[in-house]
């Protein structure tokens, strides 16, 4: 099953990879900020190294403050037109970093003006690139920071770039998706991370980034942000479909129905992407257990039957039939695209 599954990671992410020119970089740059954690100084987030995780490679302000600030300045001014921001201290999950923010111009470093296009009430995202309606004189470049995520804000790196429309090179990553429910979620169980190794592991994608959220983080919204990811995984789950909280799964709707972005997912995520598909997450889900035979109303189940006659409780497993075993798997040509697949046994 594992040779199955890399098998399947390392075409779907060959399939789906774009490629990108060679980033711009600010030179000559200045930092400072609101406030500092120790080995932690402002110049770390203009170091041109993206993704480390040590001290000395980002900023972070210091803990229990209201708000902060950081910023860059030239020593004389520069157009700008797209910020690139790669923001807390997690290689995956989005923690300790600025939640609320705009970014501000000056060119006396006393008069700010907020860049509106860059204003973020309720951030998610590790990776944003902000474009401009057009280029900017700026000399001082300020991230104003009202909250955070977390106990204080953490920025790896800013890079910024003179034309709004530049290409900006990016690695491809991609969005890792627990499907679980709010309490588990809540445990800290860390059901869908496991796809980032498991993406890794396959040839030619070992240094892949990642992102690793929970259904309420995922929609459309989150999905369309530049650098755009490269596709989604969706976890597996632990309870019935009658159970479940369907208000988290209407941004997977949103995806969904937009098509634009590849997504596997595993189990209960699969169950679920054919629920949505079927009857939204606006309608009642039901489940094996409380169904009606004959007015069902969800069309995709975690079981077959049962081995006892019951009656048996939503969420109990325990008297459950399900797939098991070997069985074909044949992936036919796709004659839009031209791509073959092979067949395989799981």
């Amino acid at each position: 099953m594992r040779r199955l599954q890399m098998t399947t990671l390392a075409v779907l992410l060959t399939l789906v990879a774009r490629f990108a020119p060679e980033r711009a970089r600010a030179d000559n740059v200045r930092a400072s900020a609101s406030s500092e954690q120790e080995g932690s100084p402002a110049a770390g987030a203009v170091d041109a190294d993206r993704f480390a995780l040590d001290d000395r490679h980002a900023w972070r302000g210091k803990a229990g403050e209201e708000s902060w600030w950081w910023q860059c300045a030239w020593s004389e001014p520069r157009e700008v037109g797209a910020i690139l921001q790669i923001v807390g201290d997690d290689s995956l999950a989005f923690r300790n970093a600025p939640k609320r923010s705009v970014w501000q111009a000056s060119l006396d470093g006393k008069t700010w003006t907020d860049l509106e296009e860059t204003a973020v009430a309720d951030e998610r995202r590790i990776y944003r690139l902000h474009r401009l309606s057009s280029p900017r004189q700026i000399k001082f470049l300020r991230m104003k920071i009202e909250s955070a995520q977390g106990e204080f804000p953490t920025l790896r790196e800013v890079q910024v770039f003179a034309d709004p429309k530049t290409d900006v090179e990016f690695p491809e990553w991609i969005v890792a998706v627990s499907t679980i429910d709010r309490a588990e979620w809540e445990k800290k169980m860390p059901e869908g991370r496991q796809f980032v190794p498991l993406a890794r592991s396959c040839p030619g994608w070992e240094h892949l980034q990642a992102q690793f959220v929970w259904l309420d983080s995922f929609d459309e919204a989150f999905v369309s942000v530049e650098p755009q990811p490269l596709c989604a995984f969706l976890s597996g789950n632990f309870s019935d479909f009658c159970q479940k909280e369907r208000t988290v799964w209407r941004g997977t709707q949103e995806v969904l129905e937009k098509g634009r972005l590849p997504i596997w997912a595993s189990c209960g995520g699969a169950q679920g992407l054919a629920i949505l598909a079927e009857v939204g997450a606006e309608r009642p889900w039901d489940c094996p257990h409380c169904r009606d035979p004959k007015n069902p109303k969800s069309p995709i189940y975690g079981h077959i039957g049962h081995t006892s006659a019951g009656p048996h409780n939503c969420g109990d497993y325990s008297a459950c039939l399900f797939e098991r075993g070997k069985q074909s798997v044949l992936a036919k040509a796709d004659e839009r695209s031209g791509v073959r697949g092979a067949c395989a046994r799981v």
